[in-house]
């Protein structure tokens, strides 16, 4: 295990000097911030009679985040990765260091769930500051003293949970071809696939489509568990089968 967090900490040092960790935190701010100047030049937000503020909030930016900025915010975060060590030629240092080398690719992965979550916790600190600032410039809104902060974690924990086998899948093709424009592309191409079968019957079979069928689930207030298992399953299969094609895979650069 020392070998392991010793890899990891390696990649969080080349991470500090990339783009990954601005562009984790400005693609979730920057949504926010957008939501937010858009709210102050309206009256209204539509919310109905009843429904909670915070509960209607993070319905409608969940709808936003989990169909189209998630999918493409892993895209862009594990390009950054996988590109990092292509472009400056020392992917085949790496591989040649006295340690497995699926550790490196499991380092890789390890930081790739965590640039993602680090989004994820971004994205909410920005909803809950939404929504605090709403309350003081725009009394008429009547934000709701009453946070559910579990029914806010949940809303978002779970599809990025589902989401770990995106996250898997696409480090896998940054590594493998260590191109940042096929990295991007194929992200591009899976996310909008998904985007027009989700209400085709054959979404159930697409795991891009997962992510938006468990935000669904839940705001029915229907359970997401099978989702949730199947996408763990297949996240353990990709993450082994990755580990094993990269560990054997014979690095030119």
């Amino acid at each position: 295990m020392k070998e392991f967090f010793a890899v990891f900490s390696a990649e969080l040092l080349k991470a500090k000097r990339s783009l990954l960790l601005k562009v984790s935190l400005a693609i979730p701010a920057g949504i926010m911030l957008f939501e937010w100047i858009g709210a102050l030049q309206r009256n209204t937000l539509g919310i109905q009679p009843g429904v909670n503020f915070w509960s209607a909030i993070a319905e409608h930016i969940s709808r936003i985040w989990i169909f189209l900025l998630f999918p493409l915010l892993i895209t862009l975060q594990t390009a950054l990765i996988g590109e990092t060590d292509y472009r400056e030629g020392t992917w085949k240092v790496v591989c040649s260091q006295p340690v497995k080398r699926w550790m490196a690719v499991a380092a890789k992965q390890c930081l790739a769930v965590l640039a993602a979550f680090i989004s994820l916790i971004c994205l909410l600190l920005c909803l809950l500051l939404f929504g605090f600032s709403l309350g003081i410039l725009k009394p008429e809104f009547q934000v709701s003293a009453y946070i559910p902060l579990a029914e806010l974690g949940w809303f978002f924990l779970a599809p990025f949970v589902i989401s770990l086998l995106i996250i898997s899948f696409q480090t896998w093709v940054s590594l493998n071809w260590g191109n940042f424009i096929v990295s991007c592309s194929t992200g591009i191409t899976f996310t909008l696939v998904a985007l027009f079968l989700f209400d085709h019957k054959y979404s159930r079979f697409f795991p891009w489509d997962f992510p938006g069928l468990g935000l669904y689930r839940l705001i029915d207030g229907k359970p997401v568990d099978d989702l949730l298992y199947l996408s763990l399953a297949l996240c353990a299969g990709i993450t082994l089968a990755a580990n094993l094609w990269l560990s054997n895979k014979q690095v030119d650069r």
